[in-house]
């Protein structure tokens, strides 16, 4: 009933009901999600039309990976063939690879980052022993004032508040 009509609300009733229908059946989803995608191509909407109910079905659409790869292939080719690149599955993946690779870049400056506050941590916990102790007890700092120490553990705090903000 739904898929008979032209309206791309009858087109999202369907893709809702499709979803439904196929909670439990990833197989059953793909051939629908397929026949919705198709279907949008062969009706004379518009390429933003296009595009926005493609967007949709594909949220409410989810697919396991496993599928959605197949898919994927699928619906470029068709394309291809078609000679109607409105959606660009490449749009999907390069945004799946941006996404994976702000990740590990994340992650990667996370140990650079923290590995810099550690080694700051390290230096004011030895400056915070250091000046605890008695003067004669200062090995080797005895020519250094206990002023310029002082300034010393000053200036490393404040790096590292401002790391901290």
């Amino acid at each position: 009933m739904f898929l008979s009509q032209s309206n791309p609300f009858a087109l999202i009733t369907a893709a809702h009901l499709m979803t439904q229908a196929s909670k439990h059946d990833s197989q059953t989803r793909y051939d629908w999600k397929w026949k919705l995608t198709r279907m949008l191509y062969e009706r004379n909407y518009t390429k933003e039309q296009i595009l926005n109910l493609y967007r949709f079905i594909d949220w409410l659409m989810g697919l396991p990976e496993s599928l959605a790869n197949k898919f994927n292939t699928r619906h470029k080719e068709y394309e291809e063939d078609k000679k109607m690149p409105y959606i660009t599955t490449a749009e999907r993946i390069g945004r799946e690879e941006g996404i994976k690779e702000g990740i590990q870049k994340g992650k990667l400056e996370g140990r650079v980052e923290g590995r810099l506050e550690g080694e700051l941590i390290g230096k004011i916990q030895l400056l915070q022993r250091i000046l605890k102790q008695p003067v004669s007890e200062k090995t080797g700092l005895i020519d250094k004032s206990i002023d310029h120490l002082q300034n010393m553990f000053e200036s490393l705090e404040r790096a590292w508040m401002s790391v901290q903000n």
